[in-house]
């Protein structure tokens, strides 16, 4: 015979035992909320950063390049051909690339803080793009820094890009690229 106030078939959970399974969940459910948080802003700062490092390797490979067919890097200002032995050493955020003859092959400027690349077909600057992306430099120091014979080039690059609310900045010395011809 049962004792009064027993249970013979107890089935289900006491409240305490569904509270105790709520906390214990709710606790779990927040540390991997948090966890993710984390995950997910390592992954948006690692984008932005290789973004920018794609960035820079496409920048650089391209002004190596032009430097290396071209027999000058002058500013866009200096228009005498051939390069006076008179010019000193200069800094600027604006060069064409020219060749033997004198002629324009290309050419960099910083604009409205985004990188242009001069169009000698054309005879337009347009924004360069790395990728679909075009790319933004800090525009408050000179980008380009010009040997006083004007046959080499050396450059400081900080890229910026913005990748959800946060700003990313890549800063970097390019090594001395100098003309062939």
């Amino acid at each position: 015979m049962a004792m009064p106030g027993t249970i013979k078939n107890q089935q289900g959970l006491t409240l305490i035992e569904v509270l105790i399974t709520a906390i214990i969940l709710a606790a779990l459910i927040g540390g991997s909320f948090s966890l993710f948080m984390v995950y997910s802003r390592e992954i948006r700062e690692g984008v932005a950063m290789t973004r920018l490092q794609m960035q820079h390797e496409n920048i650089m490979s391209v002004i190596a390049t032009l430097t290396r067919h071209g027999t000058a890097v002058v500013k866009t200002s200096e228009t005498t051909w051939p390069v006076p032995t008179t010019w000193t050493a200069d800094s600027a955020n604006n060069i064409y690339f020219k060749n033997r003859n004198g002629s324009i092959t290309g050419g960099f400027q910083v604009a409205g803080g985004y990188l242009q690349e001069f169009r000698p077909a054309t005879g337009t600057w347009v924004d360069y793009k790395a990728g679909n992306l075009n790319v933004s430099v800090a525009s408050d120091f000179k980008l380009f820094f010009l040997s006083p014979t004007r046959n080499s080039i050396k450059m400081t690059l900080v890229l910026q890009t913005t990748n959800m609310g946060t700003s990313y900045s890549l800063s970097s010395m390019g090594g001395e690229f100098k003309c062939r011809n």
